[in-house]
């Protein structure tokens, strides 16, 4: 009896953490991709003086979401970076401050980068593999972590698929804790 008052207690938490959690907006069934080219167009905008290098995926998300994007494809920095055999989404891992479209995230340079919104300075590396929270409330951009765009080629192939709704983990892990304790009893 006393098993049955902790596992209900445990659920009770768990179903109240996940109703307060933020839900994903991307569809559960759907697999969204997004091409993000090197090249681009020198502009100024409200984000950052190269607006148009950010390609905006049109996924909206809200501060705490969980989502996952994977990338492929390679881009480089120039003609001869491309002869040279071009970046990984990955990109080179240096950087030099102020020679790139998110210089604050380490490791970043020639890489893909994502930000949430438009605020300056939460930029973040999405590299081959990206799986996280969202930092802030707003549409994802991507793009190619250089600041001169015109010589440049190549793009990446960037898809996200629907992660688990909280919900969906809170009661997988109800259901785990109680058959942990089923078995002790």
């Amino acid at each position: 009896m006393r098993s049955v008052s902790i596992l209900f207690g445990i659920g009770v938490i768990l179903l109240l953490l996940a109703q307060s959690a933020p839900a994903a907006v991307i569809p559960a069934d759907a697999l969204v991709e997004f091409r993000v080219d090197a090249w681009a167009d020198l502009g100024d905008g409200p984000y950052t003086t190269h607006v148009v290098a950010w390609h905006d995926t049109g996924l909206f998300l809200n501060e705490g979401d969980l989502f996952a994007l994977s990338a492929s494809g390679i881009a480089a920095e120039s003609p001869a970076g491309m002869a040279g055999g071009g970046r990984t989404p990955d990109g080179s891992g240096d950087y030099v401050l102020g020679d790139a479209l998110a210089p604050y995230v380490p490791n970043s340079r020639y890489a893909l980068v994502g930000k949430i919104g438009t605020d300056l300075g939460d930029e973040f590396l999405v590299g081959s593999n990206f799986s996280g929270l969202a930092n802030d409330t707003g549409l994802l951009y991507l793009g190619f972590n250089d600041t001169s765009y015109r010589d440049n080629l190549g793009f990446f192939t960037v898809s996200t698929a629907a992660v688990p709704e909280p919900s969906t983990v809170a009661l997988l892990m109800a259901g785990l804790i109680g058959l942990a304790l089923r078995g002790r009893a």
